[in-house]
């Protein structure tokens, strides 16, 4: 089955949008000609399914400034270079799908291919990644810094409470929530950076 707006292949994987009409696009072919439409691109004409030519919007009486029948083109068809030309730039485009589909048709084999090599590499990190945590967590420093932690954020709002802080107050005398203080003493940010690696 072929998206009626880009006329690719449309994979099972892939969101697809069924119009009122029956015809069925890719959800971000159907989105991209909605969002050209209504913002402004073609605001005196009905839109219509680029398939089998069924009106999906009908413009109202009042917002059409100028007549739909539009004469130009019949009268253009009767210059010979103008068909000629016209056929090239149709069968060009013809050929622009035809190599678009087989680029993406190498694009996802590759891509799978990879992926079934990177795929235990990556299984296998993970897997590291989670029995270090365990063990760092089984560690003293973690129990020793878990105790202090509950202990100050504990001293910290019994303060608070005492003196009635107020927001701004305790902010400025326990400057916190900055990238910098969330990476030096937050163990889940600290596990993160610990362990981050770059593929």
């Amino acid at each position: 089955m072929n998206c009626g707006l880009c006329d690719l292949t449309i994979e099972n994987d892939e969101k697809k949008t069924e119009a009122e009409c029956g015809c069925v696009y890719h959800t971000n072919c159907a989105m991209e000609a909605y969002r050209s439409y209504f913002i402004g691109l073609y605001p005196d004409y009905d839109l219509q399914c680029r398939t089998c030519a069924a009106v999906l919007y009908e413009v109202p009486a009042n917002m059409i400034t100028h007549p739909q029948n539009d004469d130009t083109i019949p009268v253009r068809m009767q210059n010979a270079d103008f068909v000629a030309e016209l056929k090239k730039i149709k069968a060009k485009k013809r050929e622009r799908g035809t190599n678009l589909r087989l680029l993406t048709t190498d694009l996802r084999q590759e891509h799978t291919a990879f992926m079934n090599i990177v795929r235990p590499h990556i299984d296998a990190i993970k897997t590291a990644k989670a029995a270090s945590e365990n063990a760092l967590k089984q560690t003293p420093a973690y129990a020793a810094y878990v105790t202090c932690l509950r202990s100050f954020t504990a001293t910290e709002s019994r303060f608070i409470r005492k003196y009635a802080l107020t927001n701004f107050e305790r902010r400025a005398l326990f400057p916190r929530g900055t990238w910098g203080g969330r990476w030096r003493y937050n163990i889940k940010y600290i596990f993160r950076r610990k362990f981050r690696i770059r593929l």
